[in-house]
């Protein structure tokens, strides 16, 4: 998966979750995300002695109904949280 397609996934999921607070009657709603990928490799005398590819996924949603607000944030992405 490209960047771009990654970043475009991102931007569905937090359009579908401000949809699904507006569908069960939240008067607002805001979806903060990120993802990050980061490389690494070591090199020793001109030969690669280590790689690690790691990626930082976060997702918080703030909703406001009736005059209160409630926010929520994960580090985590599972499918039960989708």
């Amino acid at each position: 998966m490209t960047m771009k397609e990654r970043g475009e996934e991102l931007v569905s999921l937090c359009e579908s979750i401000v949809e699904m607070c507006r569908s069960r009657g939240a008067d607002g709603a805001e979806v903060f995300a990120m993802r990050e990928r980061m490389a690494g490799i070591q090199l020793e005398r001109d030969s690669m002695k280590f790689t690690s590819v790691t990626e930082t996924f976060g997702i918080a949603l703030r909703v406001l109904k009736g005059g209160r607000m409630g926010f929520i944030a994960t580090l985590e992405m599972r499918e039960g949280l989708r």
